[in-house]
């Protein structure tokens, strides 16, 4: 059995962080009966986002590691993000992986990456939550949830070459349709219906095709986006005539003449 230290300064006080990781692992050594046969040098840098096993000194090391050796790490130059694949990598190995930084709090490498997955498993599920919630938002207020704009709206390009969202003619005489049956009581269902009726198919952007876009069905869930984006929209568009002081377009009414003039396919 081979006893091994490994030690990495910082690139700020590589001096100071050299003398003191060899006074740590001198006194940890000592507390724990071992003798250190080989220390691991790192020249100084930031290896933040590099594997131990990736750095110069450190292939060296893993290389001369056998089975039934003993390494010697602080854990706390170690990012918590490869902390588990280090762990992994030992016991794959053989190598019992000794953490100065841990085991005096009573905290066993093994213990410590099992409790680093639960909790990358737990934000895992928090951020896969999270962004369910925040796309059933986007999708209530109408808003785009990829890389297309939303209903009702378009990009394009201003004089100087900059990206700018719009609203969408094309789109908005179907979009007004939407509005008018559902606030005249018909759902979304049965206004998808009606739609499909009258072969009016909505505009989605397909970066495969050679035009960029695809006519697709309407749905029940694509007219509900389309309302709220629709809302939206004159929303915006009453609040900027307000303070333009111009006349605005009014939510439709009960009138049901032109529903099928007021499609387009």
């Amino acid at each position: 059995m081979a006893v091994f230290a490994y030690v990495a300064p910082s690139l700020s006080n590589p001096e100071e962080d050299l003398a003191r990781d060899r006074q740590e692992i001198a006194a940890f050594a000592e507390q724990h009966g071992l003798s250190i046969d080989r220390e691991y040098v790192e020249a100084p840098g930031d290896f933040r986002v590099v594997a131990i096993g990736q750095r110069p000194v450190g292939r060296e090391l893993f290389a001369s590691l056998r089975r039934g050796d003993v390494l010697v790490v602080d854990g706390s130059m170690v990012p918590r993000s490869q902390l588990v694949r280090l762990v992994s990598e030992m016991a794959k190995r053989g190598v019992a992986l000794r953490l100065m930084s841990f085991e005096p709090l009573g905290i066993s490498a093994e213990q410590l990456a099992e409790f680093l997955r639960w909790h990358d498993d737990v934000e895992r599920r928090r951020r896969s939550r999270r962004a369910i919630d925040t796309a059933l938002l986007l999708r209530v207020e109408g808003r785009s949830t990829g890389g297309h704009p939303g209903p009702g709206r378009k990009v394009v390009r201003d004089r100087r070459g900059q990206k700018k969202l719009v609203v969408d003619p094309e789109q908005r005489p179907t979009m007004m349709e939407i509005v008018k049956h559902h606030l005249n009581g018909k759902g979304f269902r049965q206004i998808a219906t009606l739609l499909t009726k009258n072969n009016v198919r909505w505009k989605r952007p397909d970066r495969s095709r050679r035009n960029g876009f695809t006519w697709e069905p309407w749905g029940a869930s694509r007219c509900e986006r389309a309302y709220h984006a629709m809302l939206k929209i004159l929303a915006e568009e009453s609040r900027a005539a307000q303070a333009g002081g111009e006349s605005k377009e009014q939510p439709p009414g009960d009138d049901q003449s032109g529903f099928d003039a007021g499609f387009e396919g």
